[in-house]
């Protein structure tokens, strides 16, 4: 996850994070906890080495970043109804042949076919800034203010090295 995700989050961190999103719905096993990132049957772990590796890292990350297992579900399910054997290769594919592969969450485009994770574009007005405030920037620093609420969003690009 701290390689593909560019994180440092320590094996301590994430247990926790695993404990706090699984203890109170008394699931203390192993087992259900792998179950958070279990990929398969659409992702062959022999096969799609590096997009099951990838996928599972995301998952990760959704469940260490917002301790929520409704989010990690809602991402989890939307790679399980992909068929990854139409990208033909395991390396990164762009462009529309993995069009199919994108979802928006958390603020994020997940590209499950790029092996990437990129701050979901935003205007200062889609955040909510007033009307009032924003007729009091010039139109030509609008841009800029936009670029500055994407980047808080987070960093951008994540992506699989």
């Amino acid at each position: 996850m701290n390689r593909n995700f560019k994180l440092n989050v320590t094996e301590a961190q994430m247990a926790l994070a695993m404990w706090d999103v699984t203890v109170p719905r008394a699931s203390l096993s192993c087992p259900v906890q792998a179950n958070l990132i279990d990929v398969g049957p659409s992702l062959d772990g022999i096969s799609f080495p590096n997009h099951t590796l990838w996928a599972q890292t995301a998952l990760l990350w959704t469940v260490y970043s917002t301790l929520s297992l409704q989010t990690a579900a809602d991402l989890k399910s939307f790679v399980a109804t992909k068929n990854f054997t139409v990208l033909q290769s395991d390396a990164p594919v762009t462009g529309e042949a993995g069009a199919a592969f994108r979802i928006q969450s958390l603020g994020y485009t997940f590209d499950f076919a790029a092996m990437t994770a990129t701050t979901t574009p935003t205007t200062a007005k889609d955040d909510g800034v007033d009307a009032d405030q924003l007729a009091s920037v010039d139109t030509e620093d609008l841009p800029a203010l936009d670029a500055l609420h994407t980047a808080a969003r987070g960093e951008n690009p994540y992506a699989f090295n």
